[in-house]
């Protein structure tokens, strides 16, 4: 398969959209059959038009694909879109805490006066969504307490109805 030049890359969009709609849960889509959809010799090299497919999926398919090294992109089961969501959310508070390190790494004798005043209103911006990402970290790990505990009692009262049924079945 040679490479192609695309001069419409919404066809190729489209076209992934709806073959990764289409997968079922836990499918394995590999970079030989995006290679292969897509036209491409190696899917890899796209991945700024996979990211935006997986984008579109999850706003209106309600699907997410993840990646799996080496080999492709899975679409992931609805039970584990909280694992997946908290995943990113504390990615993303490392990074807001990385940079609240490095506001308050710099020194400040050696800025003007508005450079002062622009790193003081950035630092304070950033205490702020540090504070914000922690109520969503532990409102996640409630969600997650609540979604155990939830299931365990369906495993329960699925049990119970075994047991109902064996017992009916046994008179």
């Amino acid at each position: 398969m040679e490479e192609t030049i695309r001069t419409d890359w919404s066809n190729a969009r489209r076209k992934l959209y709806a073959m990764c709609a289409e997968l079922p849960y836990g499918e394995l889509l590999t970079y030989a059959a995006l290679s292969e959809a897509l036209e491409v010799v190696d899917a890899r090299a796209y991945r700024s038009l996979i990211l935006r497919v997986a984008k579109a999926l999850e706003q209106s398919a309600m699907r997410t694909l993840l990646c799996v090294r080496n080999e492709g992109y899975r679409i992931a089961y609805p039970k584990d879109h909280l694992d997946i969501g908290t995943q990113r959310q504390q990615r993303g508070r490392r990074q807001v805490e990385r940079a609240v390190g490095v506001l308050r790494a710099t020194s400040l004798v050696d800025l003007t006066p508005e450079e002062r005043k622009r790193h003081d209103a950035m630092l304070l911006l950033m205490y702020q969504q540090v504070d914000i990402l922690q109520q969503v970290q532990a409102k996640a790990q409630a969600g997650r307490k609540i979604y155990e505990e939830l299931d365990e009692f369906v495993e329960d009262k699925v049990r119970e109805a075994k047991a109902c049924i064996h017992a009916i079945l046994q008179e």
